[in-house]
């Protein structure tokens, strides 16, 4: 028997209720929706800290996958080791760029060396693990690079360390002339004493006589250690400098050697003061920034108080270091974070060069493109390479107002040969300039250099 379920009105319908039309149903009255708005300062935060969640969850399930045995099993000893060697080698970088220039200037150069061994450990434990998180060849070259470091600083016996302090305003081939030099001394990672002085003084008592290079022969009878750096391979200019300093009784007398050559562009001191902020100096009435570092020193020393017969030009140089070395020690973590990302891009620009003496060093310098070594011609053959190289020969302080264009037109024959044509446009336009190192005759050899078997 079946029953219907649905009750039934069975009351009778009164007809005006039945022709009236049917009443309006009324609609619920709406919520009302309550908008939650986050304060925008905590939006970014939030933001980060979600996307920070997902990146761990990916990692975590990635991790999982590249651990899982033949079974399928995930292998959680290996996840656990990682994960450990992972936030160790990150700790030991941290520390690093915290407190690794404070650990070399202030004494402290065995903790440096046993950080440095440490995130060695480190690097070749992840290596062990094969993981394949990180590559193969970053792995290998990051433990060549700490292999090098320590040899370097972990030795009994004092290494010494040539800075050249290059000024583009008068252009040599390796980034400028090398009118000062600093001396550091390095002994078992803690940094001693920096000297810093005149390149022109050791070559008061330079001896040895070497015929110049021909362009130089008109403005010199002598080849001497402020012309060294001729040659546009910065290993030649390096070991060349080297060898004239070397030379001069102030050395020689000692047999004091160099280790290693490391030059820098103004501009890395310029990037540095951006970060340390204006520097005064009383004694020369300086207050030097970013914006006029170069402009100050050069007026200083071309005609400051220490402009004088058998006085040093470039003391100014060493009033300075000190503080800046105390400055960079004060930097605070993002700073020094800072710091380490401009030394990088101005290595990368070659604004930083090194040279050492360390067969093992020096290779590896050289791998990784630090060297400032003229680039060889692929095995291959095949490629282009051009560079233009320019020397100031006794031209003052001008390449500062020189405005230089290179242009390259390219056409490629129906033989496929290719045809290049190079042009320089250079333009002086300081010759109205105040200060007469800015406004004398631009005197420029210029170089190039480019494949082997091109015919110029």
């Amino acid at each position: 028997m079946n029953i219907d379920p649905i009750l039934r009105d069975i009351r009778p319908i009164r007809k005006e209720a039945a022709d009236a039309p049917p009443p309006e149903r009324k609609k619920p009255p709406k919520k009302s929706k309550r908008k939650i708005r986050l304060p925008k300062r905590l939006m970014r935060p939030l933001f980060i800290l979600g996307l920070a969640v997902l990146i761990l969850m990916i990692s975590v399930i990635s991790l999982q996958a590249l651990f899982e045995d033949e079974s399928g099993q995930a292998s959680f000893g290996r996840l656990r080791d990682l994960i450990g060697t992972l936030i160790s080698t990150s700790s030991d970088i941290s520390k690093l760029k915290a407190d690794g220039l404070g650990f070399a200037f202030n004494g402290r150069g065995e903790e440096l060396i046993a950080l440095l061994k440490d995130l060695q450990g480190n690097v070749a434990r992840l290596d062990a693990l094969g993981v394949g998180i990180i590559s193969k060849s970053t792995l290998k070259t990051a433990s060549e690079g700490l292999d090098a470091l320590v040899t370097f600083l972990d030795k009994p016996e004092e290494q010494r360390l040539l800075v050249l302090f290059l000024n583009p305003s008068e252009m040599r081939p390796i980034g400028g002339f090398a009118g000062s030099y600093g001396e550091v001394a390095l002994t078992r990672g803690n940094v001693g004493d920096i000297k810093v002085n005149d390149i022109y003084y050791p070559d008061r008592f330079l001896a040895k006589r070497i015929v110049p290079p021909r362009q130089l022969q008109s403005v010199t009878v002598d080849w001497e250690a402020r012309d060294a750096a001729w040659f546009f391979d910065f290993p030649t200019s390096a070991r060349k400098t080297m060898e004239l300093i070397e030379a001069s009784d102030i050395y020689a007398k000692e047999n004091i050697h160099f280790d290693g050559v490391v030059a820098l562009n103004v501009r890395v001191i310029e990037d540095i003061l951006a970060l340390t902020g204006p520097i005064k100096l009383p004694e020369y009435n300086l207050t030097l920034t970013k914006d006029n570092f170069l402009e100050e020193i050069q007026k200083e020393v071309e005609e400051g108080k220490d402009k004088k017969p058998g006085e040093n030009p470039k003391r100014v140089l060493s009033s300075l270091t000190p503080i800046l070395v105390e400055r960079l020690n004060g930097l605070d973590g993002s700073d020094k974070n800072a710091l380490a990302l401009v030394l990088f891009e101005r290595v990368a620009n070659k604004d930083i060069q090194f040279y050492f003496e360390d067969p093992k060093v020096e290779d590896f310098v050289r791998k990784i493109n630090w060297g400032g070594e003229v680039a060889s011609p692929p095995e291959s053959g095949s490629g282009d390479y051009l560079a233009v190289v320019n020397i100031n020969v006794a031209g003052g302080k001008t390449d500062a107002r020189i405005n230089q264009v290179i242009k390259l037109k390219s056409e490629i024959d129906s033989g496929g040969r290719v045809n290049n044509r190079l042009t320089v446009i250079r333009r002086h336009f300081g010759k109205d300039d105040e200060a007469p190192w800015y406004r004398v005759k631009n005197q420029n050899f210029i170089k190039i250099f480019t494949v082997p078997g091109a015919e110029l």
